[in-house]
This record gives structure tokens, C-alpha cells and sequence, in this order.
């Protein structure tokens, strides 16, 4: 896989520029080892096709760890008696990168183990 592919899409989904890419690029290595790790056969062995999905793939789970972490900064805290509780609401962008992360996985299936891991949302 071509990490500069990944991070190419990646930046595309988030529309973040280049110089971004520093502060944001351990997402993405933490992507691409998370769909590497679970490669069925070596790379190499892996068609034009199929290294396409599994960049893919690793794009939409970076963007889903982003927009993730993203949505915790953005996120109210409120204090009752001197304790601090998040504010629960559903986002919508939220869910919207689970499903974009969501179909990038179901189009790898074949190509990756399950390990009770990667398909499982939280």
C-alpha cells in the first residue's frame, strides 16, 4: 500500500490542506498499520484492484479517527457537583464517517482477517 495515496484521500475527506498533514499524520500511519496488520497474504501478492480497496479503506478509518477526535474538542463539558459530564448528543458527521468507514471495510473483507477488531464499530 501507498501511504501517500492514503493521505491524499484522507485530506480530500477531511479538506484539510498539506501543511496539516504533520499534525495529523500518526492517524494515518495508525490506519495503514491497522488494515497491514491484517493483510491475508503479503502486499506484493495483492492486485492493482485490491491495494486500491485497502488504501481506501485506510483513508476512511483515518477520517473516522479524526472526526472522532475532532468532535471531542468540539464537545461541551458541563459540571454537576464539581464533576464533569460530556454532552451526549448523536452527531451526525459522526455518523456519517462510521458509515463511510463502515462500506471501506465491507469492500476488504475478502482481502483481511477478522480478528474481532477492525469490523467491530464502537
Amino acid at each position: 500500500m501507498d501511504i501517500e495515496k492514503i493521505v491524499t484521500l484522507f485530506l480530500k475527506l477531511t479538506t484539510l490542506s498539506e501543511s496539516s498533514r504533520e499534525q495529523v499524520i500518526y492517524l494515518i500511519n495508525n490506519a495503514y498499520s491497522c488494515v497491514s496488520q491484517r493483510l491475508l497474504k503479503p502486499a506484493a501478492q495483492y492486485t492493482q484492484d485490491e491495494i486500491a480497496r485497502l488504501e481506501y479503506a485506510a483513508g476512511c478509518i483515518a477520517f473516522y479517527d479524526y472526526t472522532a477526535v475532532e468532535l471531542a474538542r468540539e464537545r461541551v463539558y458541563l459540571s454537576k457537583t464539581g464533576r464533569f459530564v460530556a454532552e451526549s448528543e448523536a452527531s451526525p458527521r459522526l455518523k456519517a464517517a462510521a458509515l463511510l468507514k463502515k462500506g471501506a471495510l465491507n469492500a476488504i473483507k475478502d482481502l483481511v482477517c477478522d480478528d474481532g477488531f477492525l469490523f467491530v464499530n464502537v
